[in-house]
């Protein structure tokens, strides 16, 4: 089930430059979330931070090392600030074109999905829970809430009649 989008997002994208192929006539590059800042390098000291306003940058293949995004959903006392990291796989991020005297826009961040995936090896069954961007960027645990990382998700396996056969938390790796 998607997951809505929360206002004030914020999406990161880092590139070395040596691995992307940077430079060149600039273009302009902007993201399609409202909220959400793109920033990845441009050259071997230079960056460049991209929202949904558009900004001119070297012309290139850029290539993500990682993608951090940050969603503040307001609350009945405070806000919440919500964050994920995503090292890859990165989807249609994975070698995005920026071309002289065009505009790129980059779909990444919300609407988020989470997908089930599931192993079986003899009678065990191995389940993993995947969170997903529209780009197809692929977030890991943990997940944060206000700069705290939250517990790993329970899972409860129940019979027809509602009896519990087995529940535990996930775990990473």
């Amino acid at each position: 089930m998607p997951i809505r989008s929360m206002p004030k997002a914020l999406l990161m994208i880092l590139c070395p430059a040596f691995l992307a192929g940077c430079g060149g006539e600039p273009g302009q590059v902007r993201v399609s979330a409202p909220g959400t800042t793109v920033s990845f390098s441009t050259g071997w000291w230079s960056s460049a931070q991209v929202s949904s306003e558009a900004v001119s940058v070297p012309s290139g293949r850029y290539t993500p090392s990682s993608v951090s995004l940050r969603m503040t959903k307001p609350n009945a006392s405070q806000s919440d600030t919500w964050r994920l990291e995503c090292r890859g796989p990165f989807g249609g991020l994975g070698g995005f074109q920026v071309r002289p005297g065009q505009l790129t826009v980059l779909q990444a961040g919300p609407p988020l999905t989470v997908k089930p995936v599931t192993n079986v090896r003899g009678r065990d069954v191995y389940v993993a829970l995947l969170i997903v961007g529209q780009a197809g960027e692929v977030y890991t645990p943990p997940v944060y809430k206000n700069e705290r990382s939250l517990p790993l998700p329970r899972l409860k396996i129940v019979d027809a009649a509602g009896r519990t056969l087995n529940q535990g938390s996930f775990e990473y790796g």
